[in-house]
């Protein structure tokens, strides 16, 4: 058996010390991220309030993409927000005139996401802080089970208000329609 001597035990020591902080460093490092696209035909900045309005044009209109734990688009002719402090996220997004939003929701417990169409014609509402998306005026929205063919239902009202955080649609003055696939027909 070969002995080693002090100075090669104390580097190999070393060494595997570093290699395990590398390891460990590796794995918190990978932190979860949700990243906001916003693309528009004109901006105004105002500073002094730490507000963006976005303007469509003609051919295009105002698109918020985000990619993180849910997957979501929104599109409108007008968008206007406003960042945290440190313009770390958006803490609110109002748009104005008809908006379409299409949002995957993350897996709950049993691993089932839905996806939600929804559209208002008098624009929406969306809180960061509270993770909810109120649309006005005539307001649709389609909730698909995902993977499709498992179900799904129709909410048509005059305010729908989507909360992504407690996985709830709530509606004023509508109606609902679910529609089931049979079993064996």
């Amino acid at each position: 058996m070969k002995t080693c001597s002090k100075y090669d035990f104390l580097t190999r020591v070393v060494l595997i010390g570093a290699l395990i902080a590398l390891a460990t460093a590796g794995l918190t490092d990978q932190r979860r991220t949700q990243t906001t696209l916003i693309e528009f035909g004109d901006a105004i900045f105002h500073w002094d309030t730490n507000i963006w309005e976005f303007v469509s044009t003609p051919a295009q209109g105002c698109k918020l993409t985000v990619t993180g734990s849910h997957q979501a688009t929104m599109t409108a002719p007008k968008m206007s927000g406003k960042l945290t402090s440190g313009d770390k996220r958006i803490e609110w997004l109002k748009t104005t005139g008809p908006t379409h939003i299409t949002v995957i929701t993350k897996p709950d417990k049993e691993g089932q996401r839905l996806k939600i169409v929804a559209t208002g014609s008098q624009g929406a509402n969306y809180s960061e802080l509270t993770q909810t998306v109120e649309l006005a005026g005539g307001a649709n929205a389609d909730l698909i089970s995902l993977p499709e063919g498992r179900g799904e239902a129709h909410f048509a009202a005059e305010v729908l208000k989507i909360n992504l955080s407690t996985r709830t649609i709530s509606a004023s003055k509508g109606h609902l329609k679910v529609i089931t696939p049979l079993e064996g027909e």
